[in-house]
């Protein structure tokens, strides 16, 4: 709970409710298993914010050492997480991550939401989690 895919979730039960209305959170059994309120995803933006500017930060650490990982100098189940994680915010592309369209749109409706909130995620989030799925994890997905 209040991790960086529940802060996620959070935030797109938000544009849900926005974009269809309050009768989408007392039918969609999820808002009720996350505790969706207006609130609480207020509350999330500000939390995955947080978490980002964390991962920015050990990314820059780790890089200053010569590392290319999260926590050490091999891969772990941090990069793992994060790469996979990072999918709720920017998915990778169609090509490598086959998906209908409405939900890569709704995957991407947090990081839009966060934008609007004034934070712009540094590129090295992405080029590690780029780097992960293309020699750690393989590329292309399944859907």
């Amino acid at each position: 709970e209040n991790g960086m895919l529940w802060s996620t979730r959070q935030i797109m039960f938000r544009v849900m409710a926005d974009a269809l209305g309050e009768d989408v959170v007392a039918n969609n059994p999820m808002f009720s298993d996350y505790r969706y309120s207006r609130d609480a995803a207020d509350a999330a933006i500000e939390r995955a914010i947080a978490i980002l500017q964390r991962v920015e930060d050990q990314l820059t650490q780790q890089s200053a050492i010569g590392s290319q990982y999260l926590v050490g100098d091999r891969l772990s189940a941090v990069d793992l997480y994060w790469a996979c994680f990072s999918q709720t915010l920017d998915p990778l592309p169609q090509d490598v991550n086959p998906m209908p369209d409405s939900l890569r749109t709704t995957w991407a409706s947090a990081m839009a939401v966060m934008s609007e909130a004034g934070y712009t995620p540094h590129q090295r989030l992405f080029d590690h989690r780029n780097r992960i799925f293309e020699d750690d994890i393989g590329l292309p997905l399944a859907f």
